[in-house]
């Protein structure tokens, strides 16, 4: 048996979206030389988080190499920032997104996409009224790529209308709502070019609901090719970041690395080092939303298989072809059925879809679908057979029906996964003790049944990973094993006996933390696995380790019984999700305020424009952004009423406050409208920018009521009028003169 060549580690703040793509590219090349691969998955350096210390293992563990994804994990870091964490590294180490001088670098160049799109625009299109689609403020992607736009239309003779600068803070409502705004009184638009496919995708459907069609009345151009741009409708023209050829590039030059250091551990000189910066560039890909049909291509002729050919590969360049497929092939079946009309092309698509089934090649098969699409217009331009072009569009239509049966599956798979991890999540969230938990992880992993996954917690918690750990639970080819507790170096990773599984594969690691403590990590294979937020499945692990952490805590303090058990009545107040207390410790607090007689004012708090969040992004999105509405109001509580006030989350988007003390009417005006300006800021969850309000309801003890349950009752009533008001308003009970419903006083 071949012995494995070693493990790979790649750095990344997060496993999710394009750079889980590249990661699993990475891992997928590494594999072929015989190297494992430890993708270590934290958040962004230079923030503030628990979770950036864990890049330090990385330093520690026993690797060939590293390859770290600057362009995510350190664009916050300064250039001496980033020198100095590299330096710390005596392995290979690739900086993969940025250039960074004295490492070896790979990394793209946006402009050459850029301004080919443009120019396409202009030239092909005829374009004249271009709206620009922003991303977040400062965002250095969206002002470079703003710039070109600028550049190219003023180098061409256009000035740029600054009333067609689009805000979309690369968010689907934010652009819908803004295209849609402009389109209302700007009926001249042709052209809407978006600094990413996401708002590209939301600005093609507020033109077709306006009315529009595209690419007839209105042109659309993304960026970042992404697969929901290949299934849209028509196809969006974008520009193709190379991500499989940054990945091939970045592997290759570390294996070189790699190689050229075990050489010098055989020689006993030391040789000096090159160190190379490899440049990318991106490909503007013009599909039917931009009109770029083959018509309009003149220069090419396609009278031979190697036309055909270069037809396919211009399309295709950039995107990795599955193994064992073999694009000449299809070339040269399609030429059979072009010059022969016979199934030849049909047959060839048929076994090469067989032979590359699964839905991570399904973008490289939309983006060639589209392509020969195209070229059955360009067989017809050039005096081809309408029989060949129909042969070649019903294969077509028979492979984008088994593309679409695999999309089917796949989101079937990923809503089964986001509804066991949601399971998962409230199963540890009322964990008290290490069995609850490790009863709770068999189950989840029993019903997602992924090839291995290990649970290894730290002997002491702590800010930073302790020296020692122990394996708590493993997973592995769907046996389920507790070992007994064994410590060894953190810097292992594994234990002994399991060193291997470090040197074979994939595995990803995510530390389970909560509040400012690391309690260890969570090792999970992702084969298989499309859509596992894994970052929030250790965060559930975490709290649940919290708890039990703080438990035993107190009980190995010198307190008493009594002591340890008001502690634990204590947790059971408060909401787990954002740290507020609950809904029954809320009743208990208001109740013994009004029996005691405090004056004091009531506000209940719903969320405007939750549910839409919730429903487009996904419930971990929801409780994220949760949490930061908890944060925020806290910060604006303590900021203006200090020990006076009571805030708490009776479940789902409803929160209340209870402040103590005489209130007049401006008082509680200007309090409510602070909590209520403080969330109409835009929040950040997962790089998307979402927007909600709040409708607030207040009432006054005793003046308003002569009980709790009065009490209640008369602010729900004004939240309720407030919303009725449209929403993003406070209203506060009674009647007041220029109030617009009996009983409540609209502000």
């Amino acid at each position: 048996m071949k012995q494995a060549a070693g493990t790979v580690v790649v750095l990344t703040d997060e496993y999710v979206d394009y750079r889980k793509d590249l990661v699993d590219t990475i891992a997928d090349t590494v594999k072929q030389s015989g190297y494992g691969t430890v993708c270590i998955a934290g958040q962004q350096m230079g923030i503030s988080s628990v979770c950036n210390s864990i890049y330090c293992l990385a330093t520690q563990i026993d690797v060939a190499g590293v390859i770290c994804l600057t362009g995510t994990l350190g664009q916050r870091l300064s250039s001496g920032e980033l020198a100095y964490f590299f330096g710390r590294f005596k392995v290979p180490i690739i900086s993969l997104g940025l250039p960074i001088e004295g490492l070896d670098s790979v990394f793209v160049n946006d402009d050459d996409g850029m301004v080919d799109l443009m120019q396409h625009l202009l030239k092909n299109r005829d374009c004249s009224r271009l709206a620009f689609i922003r991303g977040f403020p400062g965002d250095p992607y969206s002002q470079r790529r703003e710039r070109i736009f600028r550049d190219v239309l003023e180098k061409n003779g256009y000035s740029v209308d600054e009333e067609l600068i689009v805000e979309g803070d690369f968010d689907a409502f934010k652009t819908y709502s803004a295209v849609s705004a402009l389109l209302r009184h700007r009926q001249d638009v042709d052209t809407f070019v978006a600094a990413n496919d996401i708002m590209a995708l939301s600005a093609a459907r507020a033109v077709k609901v306006a009315g529009f069609s595209i690419p007839d009345d209105i042109a659309i151009t993304g960026f970042d090719d992404t697969s929901e741009a290949t299934r849209n409708s028509p196809p969006i023209s974008t520009v193709r970041q190379p991500f499989d050829k940054m990945a091939s590039f970045s592997v290759n030059r570390l294996l070189q690395r790699v190689a050229e250091s075990a050489a010098d551990l055989v020689g006993s000189t030391a040789v000096s080092v090159d160190f190379h910066q490899d440049c990318v560039d991106c490909e503007f890909i013009p599909r039917a939303s931009t009109h770029s049909r083959p018509r309009q291509n003149h220069a090419l002729s396609i009278g031979d298989t190697a036309s055909v050919s270069h037809w396919l590969q211009s399309a295709m360049s950039g995107l990795m072809t599955p193994d064992s497929l073999n694009l000449d092939d299809l070339s040269a079946a399609l030429w059979q059925t072009m010059t022969k009309e016979c199934p030849a092309a049909a047959d060839c698509m048929e076994d090469m879809l067989d032979r590359s089934a699964s839905f991570k090649n399904i973008h490289w098969w939309m983006n060639l679908c589209d392509r020969i699409e195209s070229l059955t217009v360009a067989m017809l331009d050039q005096g081809y057979t309408p029989e060949a072009s129909v042969r070649i569009l019903i294969a077509l239509s028979r492979i984008r029906e088994r593309l679409w049966a695999f999309n089917v599956e796949h989101d079937y798979l990923m809503r089964r996964q986001q509804g066991l991890r949601a399971s998962m999540q409230l199963r540890m969230s009322s964990c008290s003790d290490q069995d609850g938990l490790l009863q709770t992880m068999t189950w989840w992993l029993r019903s997602m049944d992924p090839q291995r996954c290990y649970l290894v917690k730290y002997d002491k918690a702590g800010e930073r990973p302790d020296v020692s750990a122990s394996l708590l639970h493993q997973y592995q080819d769907g046996q389920v094993y507790i070992p007994e507790p064994q410590s060894f170096p953190t810097r292992q990773l594994l234990p002994d006996h399991l060193l291997g599984e470090l040197r074979s594969g994939q595995l990803v690691l995510n530390p389970i933390h909560a509040g400012d403590l690391q309690f260890g990590y969570l090792l999970m294979d992702p084969v298989g696995f499309e859509q596992v937020d894994l970052h929030s499945a250790a965060h559930s692990i975490g709290n649940a380790m919290r708890t039990h952490f703080h438990v035993g805590k107190l009980e190995t303090q010198a307190h008493s019984l009594q002591t340890a058990n008001r502690s634990l009545l204590k947790l059971a107040h408060f909401d787990t999700l954002t740290d507020l207390p609950n809904r029954g410790s809320f009743q208990e607090t208001l109740g013994r305020r009004c029996e005691d007689g405090d004056a004091l004012v009531l506000m209940y708090m719903d969320l405007d424009g939750f549910k839409a969040v919730n429903d487009s992004a996904g419930h971990d999105a929801g409780d994220q952004l949760l949490r930061q509405v908890a944060e925020r109001l806290r910060d604006c509580v303590v900021r203006q009423l200090g020990e006076r006030a009571c805030l708490a989350r009776l479940g789902g988007d409803e929160f209340t406050l209870i402040a103590s003390g005489s209130f007049t009417l401006p008082g509680i005006r200007e309090i409510a409208d602070r909590l209520r300006q403080t969330l109409c800021l835009p929040f950040i969850v997962d790089g998307l920018t979402h927007c909600i309000s709040v409708s607030i309801g207040c009432a006054r003890y005793p003046e308003d009521a002569d009980s709790a349950t009065q009490l209640i009752k008369n602010a729900d009533a004004a939240m309720y009028d407030a919303k009725l008001q449209g929403k993003n308003t406070i209203s506060i009970y009674p009647l007041n003169a220029s109030g617009s419903l009996p009983g409540f006083t609209q502000l």
